[in-house]
């Protein structure tokens, strides 16, 4: 029905608006107003890898297909542990995708939290003409030796909580049978 009014005050006025606000407004396509906003964005999280052990490749997927469906310019990372990027588009398509990712609504990972920052409106142009994806592109080498280490920081932050928590067990029982070891 909006349709119709449109077009019929559209006849009646050949300039295309009705210097009726409201309906000039509800004629985006006469009025040729875009809004174009760029922002950064962190997430962190839990994104497990595919069945041939690509890491976060499903979440990848997903956040790409949202992000270009919006038609959004920018790149993006993915990760096993965090997603991070910089986007650029329409006011009303980075709301939904800020929108999509506050509320997680996505299906292949776990999001805990998300950070949007470096808000900048009314921009006239778009620094990225594409919407790419950062891969990890180390060889397998590195990563196996980044792997390894993280493995030895796990480790070791075990055998520290453990040893904090073997201390505080010793300096209850000293507390508590008040015995002194000198």
């Amino acid at each position: 029905m909006i349709d119709v009014l449109l077009m019929t005050n559209r006849r009646t006025n050949p300039g295309g608006l009705t210097g009726n606000r409201t309906w000039d407004l509800l004629a985006g396509s006469q009025l040729q107003l875009l809004l174009l906003i760029l922002f950064r964005f962190e997430i962190s999280g839990y994104f497990p890898s595919d069945e041939f052990g690509f890491t976060a490749a499903p979440f990848e997927k997903e956040i790409w297909k949202v992000a270009d469906d919006l038609y959004l310019k920018g790149w993006i990372r993915v990760r096993e542990k965090f997603a991070q990027g910089e986007l650029g588009g329409d006011v009303n398509a980075l709301s939904y995708f800020r929108k999509w990712v506050e509320q997680q609504h996505n299906t292949s990972g776990v999001i805990h939290t998300s950070h949007f920052f470096d808000d900048n409106y009314g921009i006239t142009r778009l620094p990225a003409p594409v919407l790419k994806c950062i891969k990890d592109m180390r060889p397998y080498r590195k990563k196996r030796l980044h792997a390894g280490k993280k493995l030895i920081r796990k480790d070791l932050s075990r055998y520290e909580a453990y040893s904090k928590a073997e201390e505080l067990r010793r300096e209850k029982l000293v507390d508590e049978a008040m015995v002194q070891d000198y």
